[in-house]
């Protein structure tokens, strides 16, 4: 009767010792590894409902990553304020990256993503444009461009 009763106890406390084994130590949280990070987290499958709110949409995209917070990415909408957060939002989709998602859950709010180091955050559109956050992500290209280069024809000529 005890060896039935001992092999249930250990059965027990070795499928409760599963958890996350991280390979090493945490990561340097830079934008880069932020950005790649949620660029490669898939999910499997999002259902949000017409009354599912926003705010609860993004504690379930900060959990579904499964991992301590060391090792995983802060989702932030705080910015977004009660309204917004409370707003029922719905969506559905199925090996959809976390980038993905969280874009579409942006546009659904007129809001814009924010990458910061080990965090993204949900910020109003208004309020991220006049933050400064609202320029474009490719460098204007300068008015003199062209002029620091002589041409080729032009140097054929000169000579």
């Amino acid at each position: 009767m005890k060896a039935p009763l001992i092999l249930a106890l250990a059965l027990t406390l070795t499928v409760q010792v599963e958890a996350f084994d991280p390979a090493g130590p945490p990561p340097d949280k830079t934008i880069e590894w932020t950005a790649g990070y949620l660029s490669r987290v898939v999910v499997p499958r999002v259902d949000f409902n017409d009354s599912t709110p926003l705010g609860e949409c993004l504690n379930f995209l900060e959990l579904i990553q499964g991992r301590p917070a060391a090792y995983s990415v802060k989702v932030d909408g705080e910015a977004l304020g009660d309204a917004k957060l409370n707003a029922p939002i719905s969506m559905k989709a199925q090996d959809m990256k976390l980038i993905e998602i969280l874009a579409n859950l942006a546009d659904a709010v007129d809001a814009n993503l924010v990458i910061e180091r080990g965090k993204v955050s949900l910020i109003p559109k208004k309020e991220a444009e006049q933050a400064g956050t609202g320029q474009p992500a490719t460098r204007p290209e300068s008015k003199s461009e062209g002029s620091d280069k002589p041409q080729p024809e032009a140097e054929g000529r000169s000579r």
